[in-house]
């Protein structure tokens, strides 16, 4: 009996531990929450209705109790409190629950500079979690009454990346969440995702029409046409023609007998005529020496008579002639040139 009153004592203490004992706070690392968007300049129905979100980068809800959010200038200095969700949003309004339809998690007070300037987010443990416009300077983005769009706000381009100038847009002016106090539309996204930025459309340039300019065309290299070798015609060769070559004729050296016996006979013939104008001379000359003498070829005065030589060799020629016949005919012998050939 005595252990079951222990036991539920013990349960009972257990019990008021637990749900008296204060939350645990989770250190955070940088950036894990992230300024992702500010109203610097207001709303169009007020300068003053001033807002900013901030964005949970993880898996885990945050508790932001003990967190700052604080303006270089000490103005504004907002102590944050609650909660806010995983990749959810926490929404601060200047002043009152009224600066836009949206309902908000801390009201805050102190003017956000129109100028521009640091904003630094710290943790329960005065770790620095995240900043933005780190120098100081103008605002990298958003617009006032006179910019385009009107009232605009700035939003962080990339969440998890720091908060650099060139790191934040415009509200393109399309992509809205929620209304003023006058009913007009918020020219940014409180507790929405961003819309990623106003790009004003460039001024067109006037591109000037390229002229043309004519491509040279290459002239083509003249190749030679080689010079076509004539392949020579073949010529027929003529058949020779086997010439009958002609008989020789077979000389004989040895002497024709019967040619040397009419040579022989001829030369005797001739003999026998002076012989004979011998005889005949001598009887003339012996009874008329004047005779003698022209038949000789002299005249009395021992001068040549040209007419009597010239008859006496005609004479003699005749004689030569006929002799020469007759010789001819006892020798069977050719009395010309064409019975030569014939023979």
């Amino acid at each position: 009996m005595a252990f079951k009153k222990l036991t539920l004592f013990s349960f009972i203490i257990l019990l008021f531990l637990l749900f008296s004992s204060p939350k645990l706070i989770f250190a955070a690392t940088s950036r894990d929450v992230v300024i992702s968007e500010i109203a610097w300049s207001g709303t169009s129905a007020s300068t003053s209705d001033e807002w900013v979100e901030l964005y949970n980068n993880t898996d885990t809800e945050i508790d932001l109790e003990g967190w700052t959010l604080r303006a270089s200038d000490g103005s504004p200095e907002i102590n944050l409190s609650n909660t806010i969700p995983a990749k959810g949003y926490y929404l601060l309004e200047r002043s009152d629950s009224n600066t836009t339809s949206i309902s908000e998690d801390k009201i805050f007070t102190g003017a956000i500079g129109n100028d521009g300037e640091t904003l630094e987010l710290k943790d329960g443990e005065g770790n620095l979690i995240d900043s933005i416009n780190p120098d100081g300077g103008e605002w990298p983005a958003g617009t006032s009454g006179n910019g385009t769009p009107p009232y605009a706000s700035m939003e962080r381009k990339i969440l998890t990346d720091a908060g650099d100038d060139s790191n934040w847009v415009t509200n393109d002016g399309i992509t809205q969440n929620g209304e003023d106090t006058e009913g007009n539309p918020i020219k940014g996204t409180p507790k929405n995702p961003n819309s990623q930025g106003y790009f004003p459309s460039p001024t067109p340039t006037e591109i000037p029409t390229p002229t043309l300019i004519p491509t040279s065309t290459p002239i083509p290299t003249s190749t030679k046409t080689p010079t076509p070798i004539k392949t020579p015609t073949s010529t027929k060769t003529p058949t020779p023609t086997l010439a009958k070559s002609p008989t020789p004729t077979q000389t004989s050296s040895l002497p024709n007998p019967q040619t040397s016996t009419k040579e022989e006979s001829t030369s005797s013939t001739k003999i026998n005529l002076i012989s004979n104008i011998d005889e005949v001379t001598p009887k003339v000359s012996k009874n008329n020496p004047k005779i003698k003498a022209e038949v000789l070829g002299t005249s009395s005065n021992n001068q040549p008579n040209f007419l009597i030589i010239l008859g006496i060799i005609l004479i003699l020629i005749s004689c030569g002639i006929l002799s020469f016949k007759k010789v001819f005919k006892k020798l069977n012998l050719p009395n010309s040139e064409n019975e030569l050939y014939e023979e």
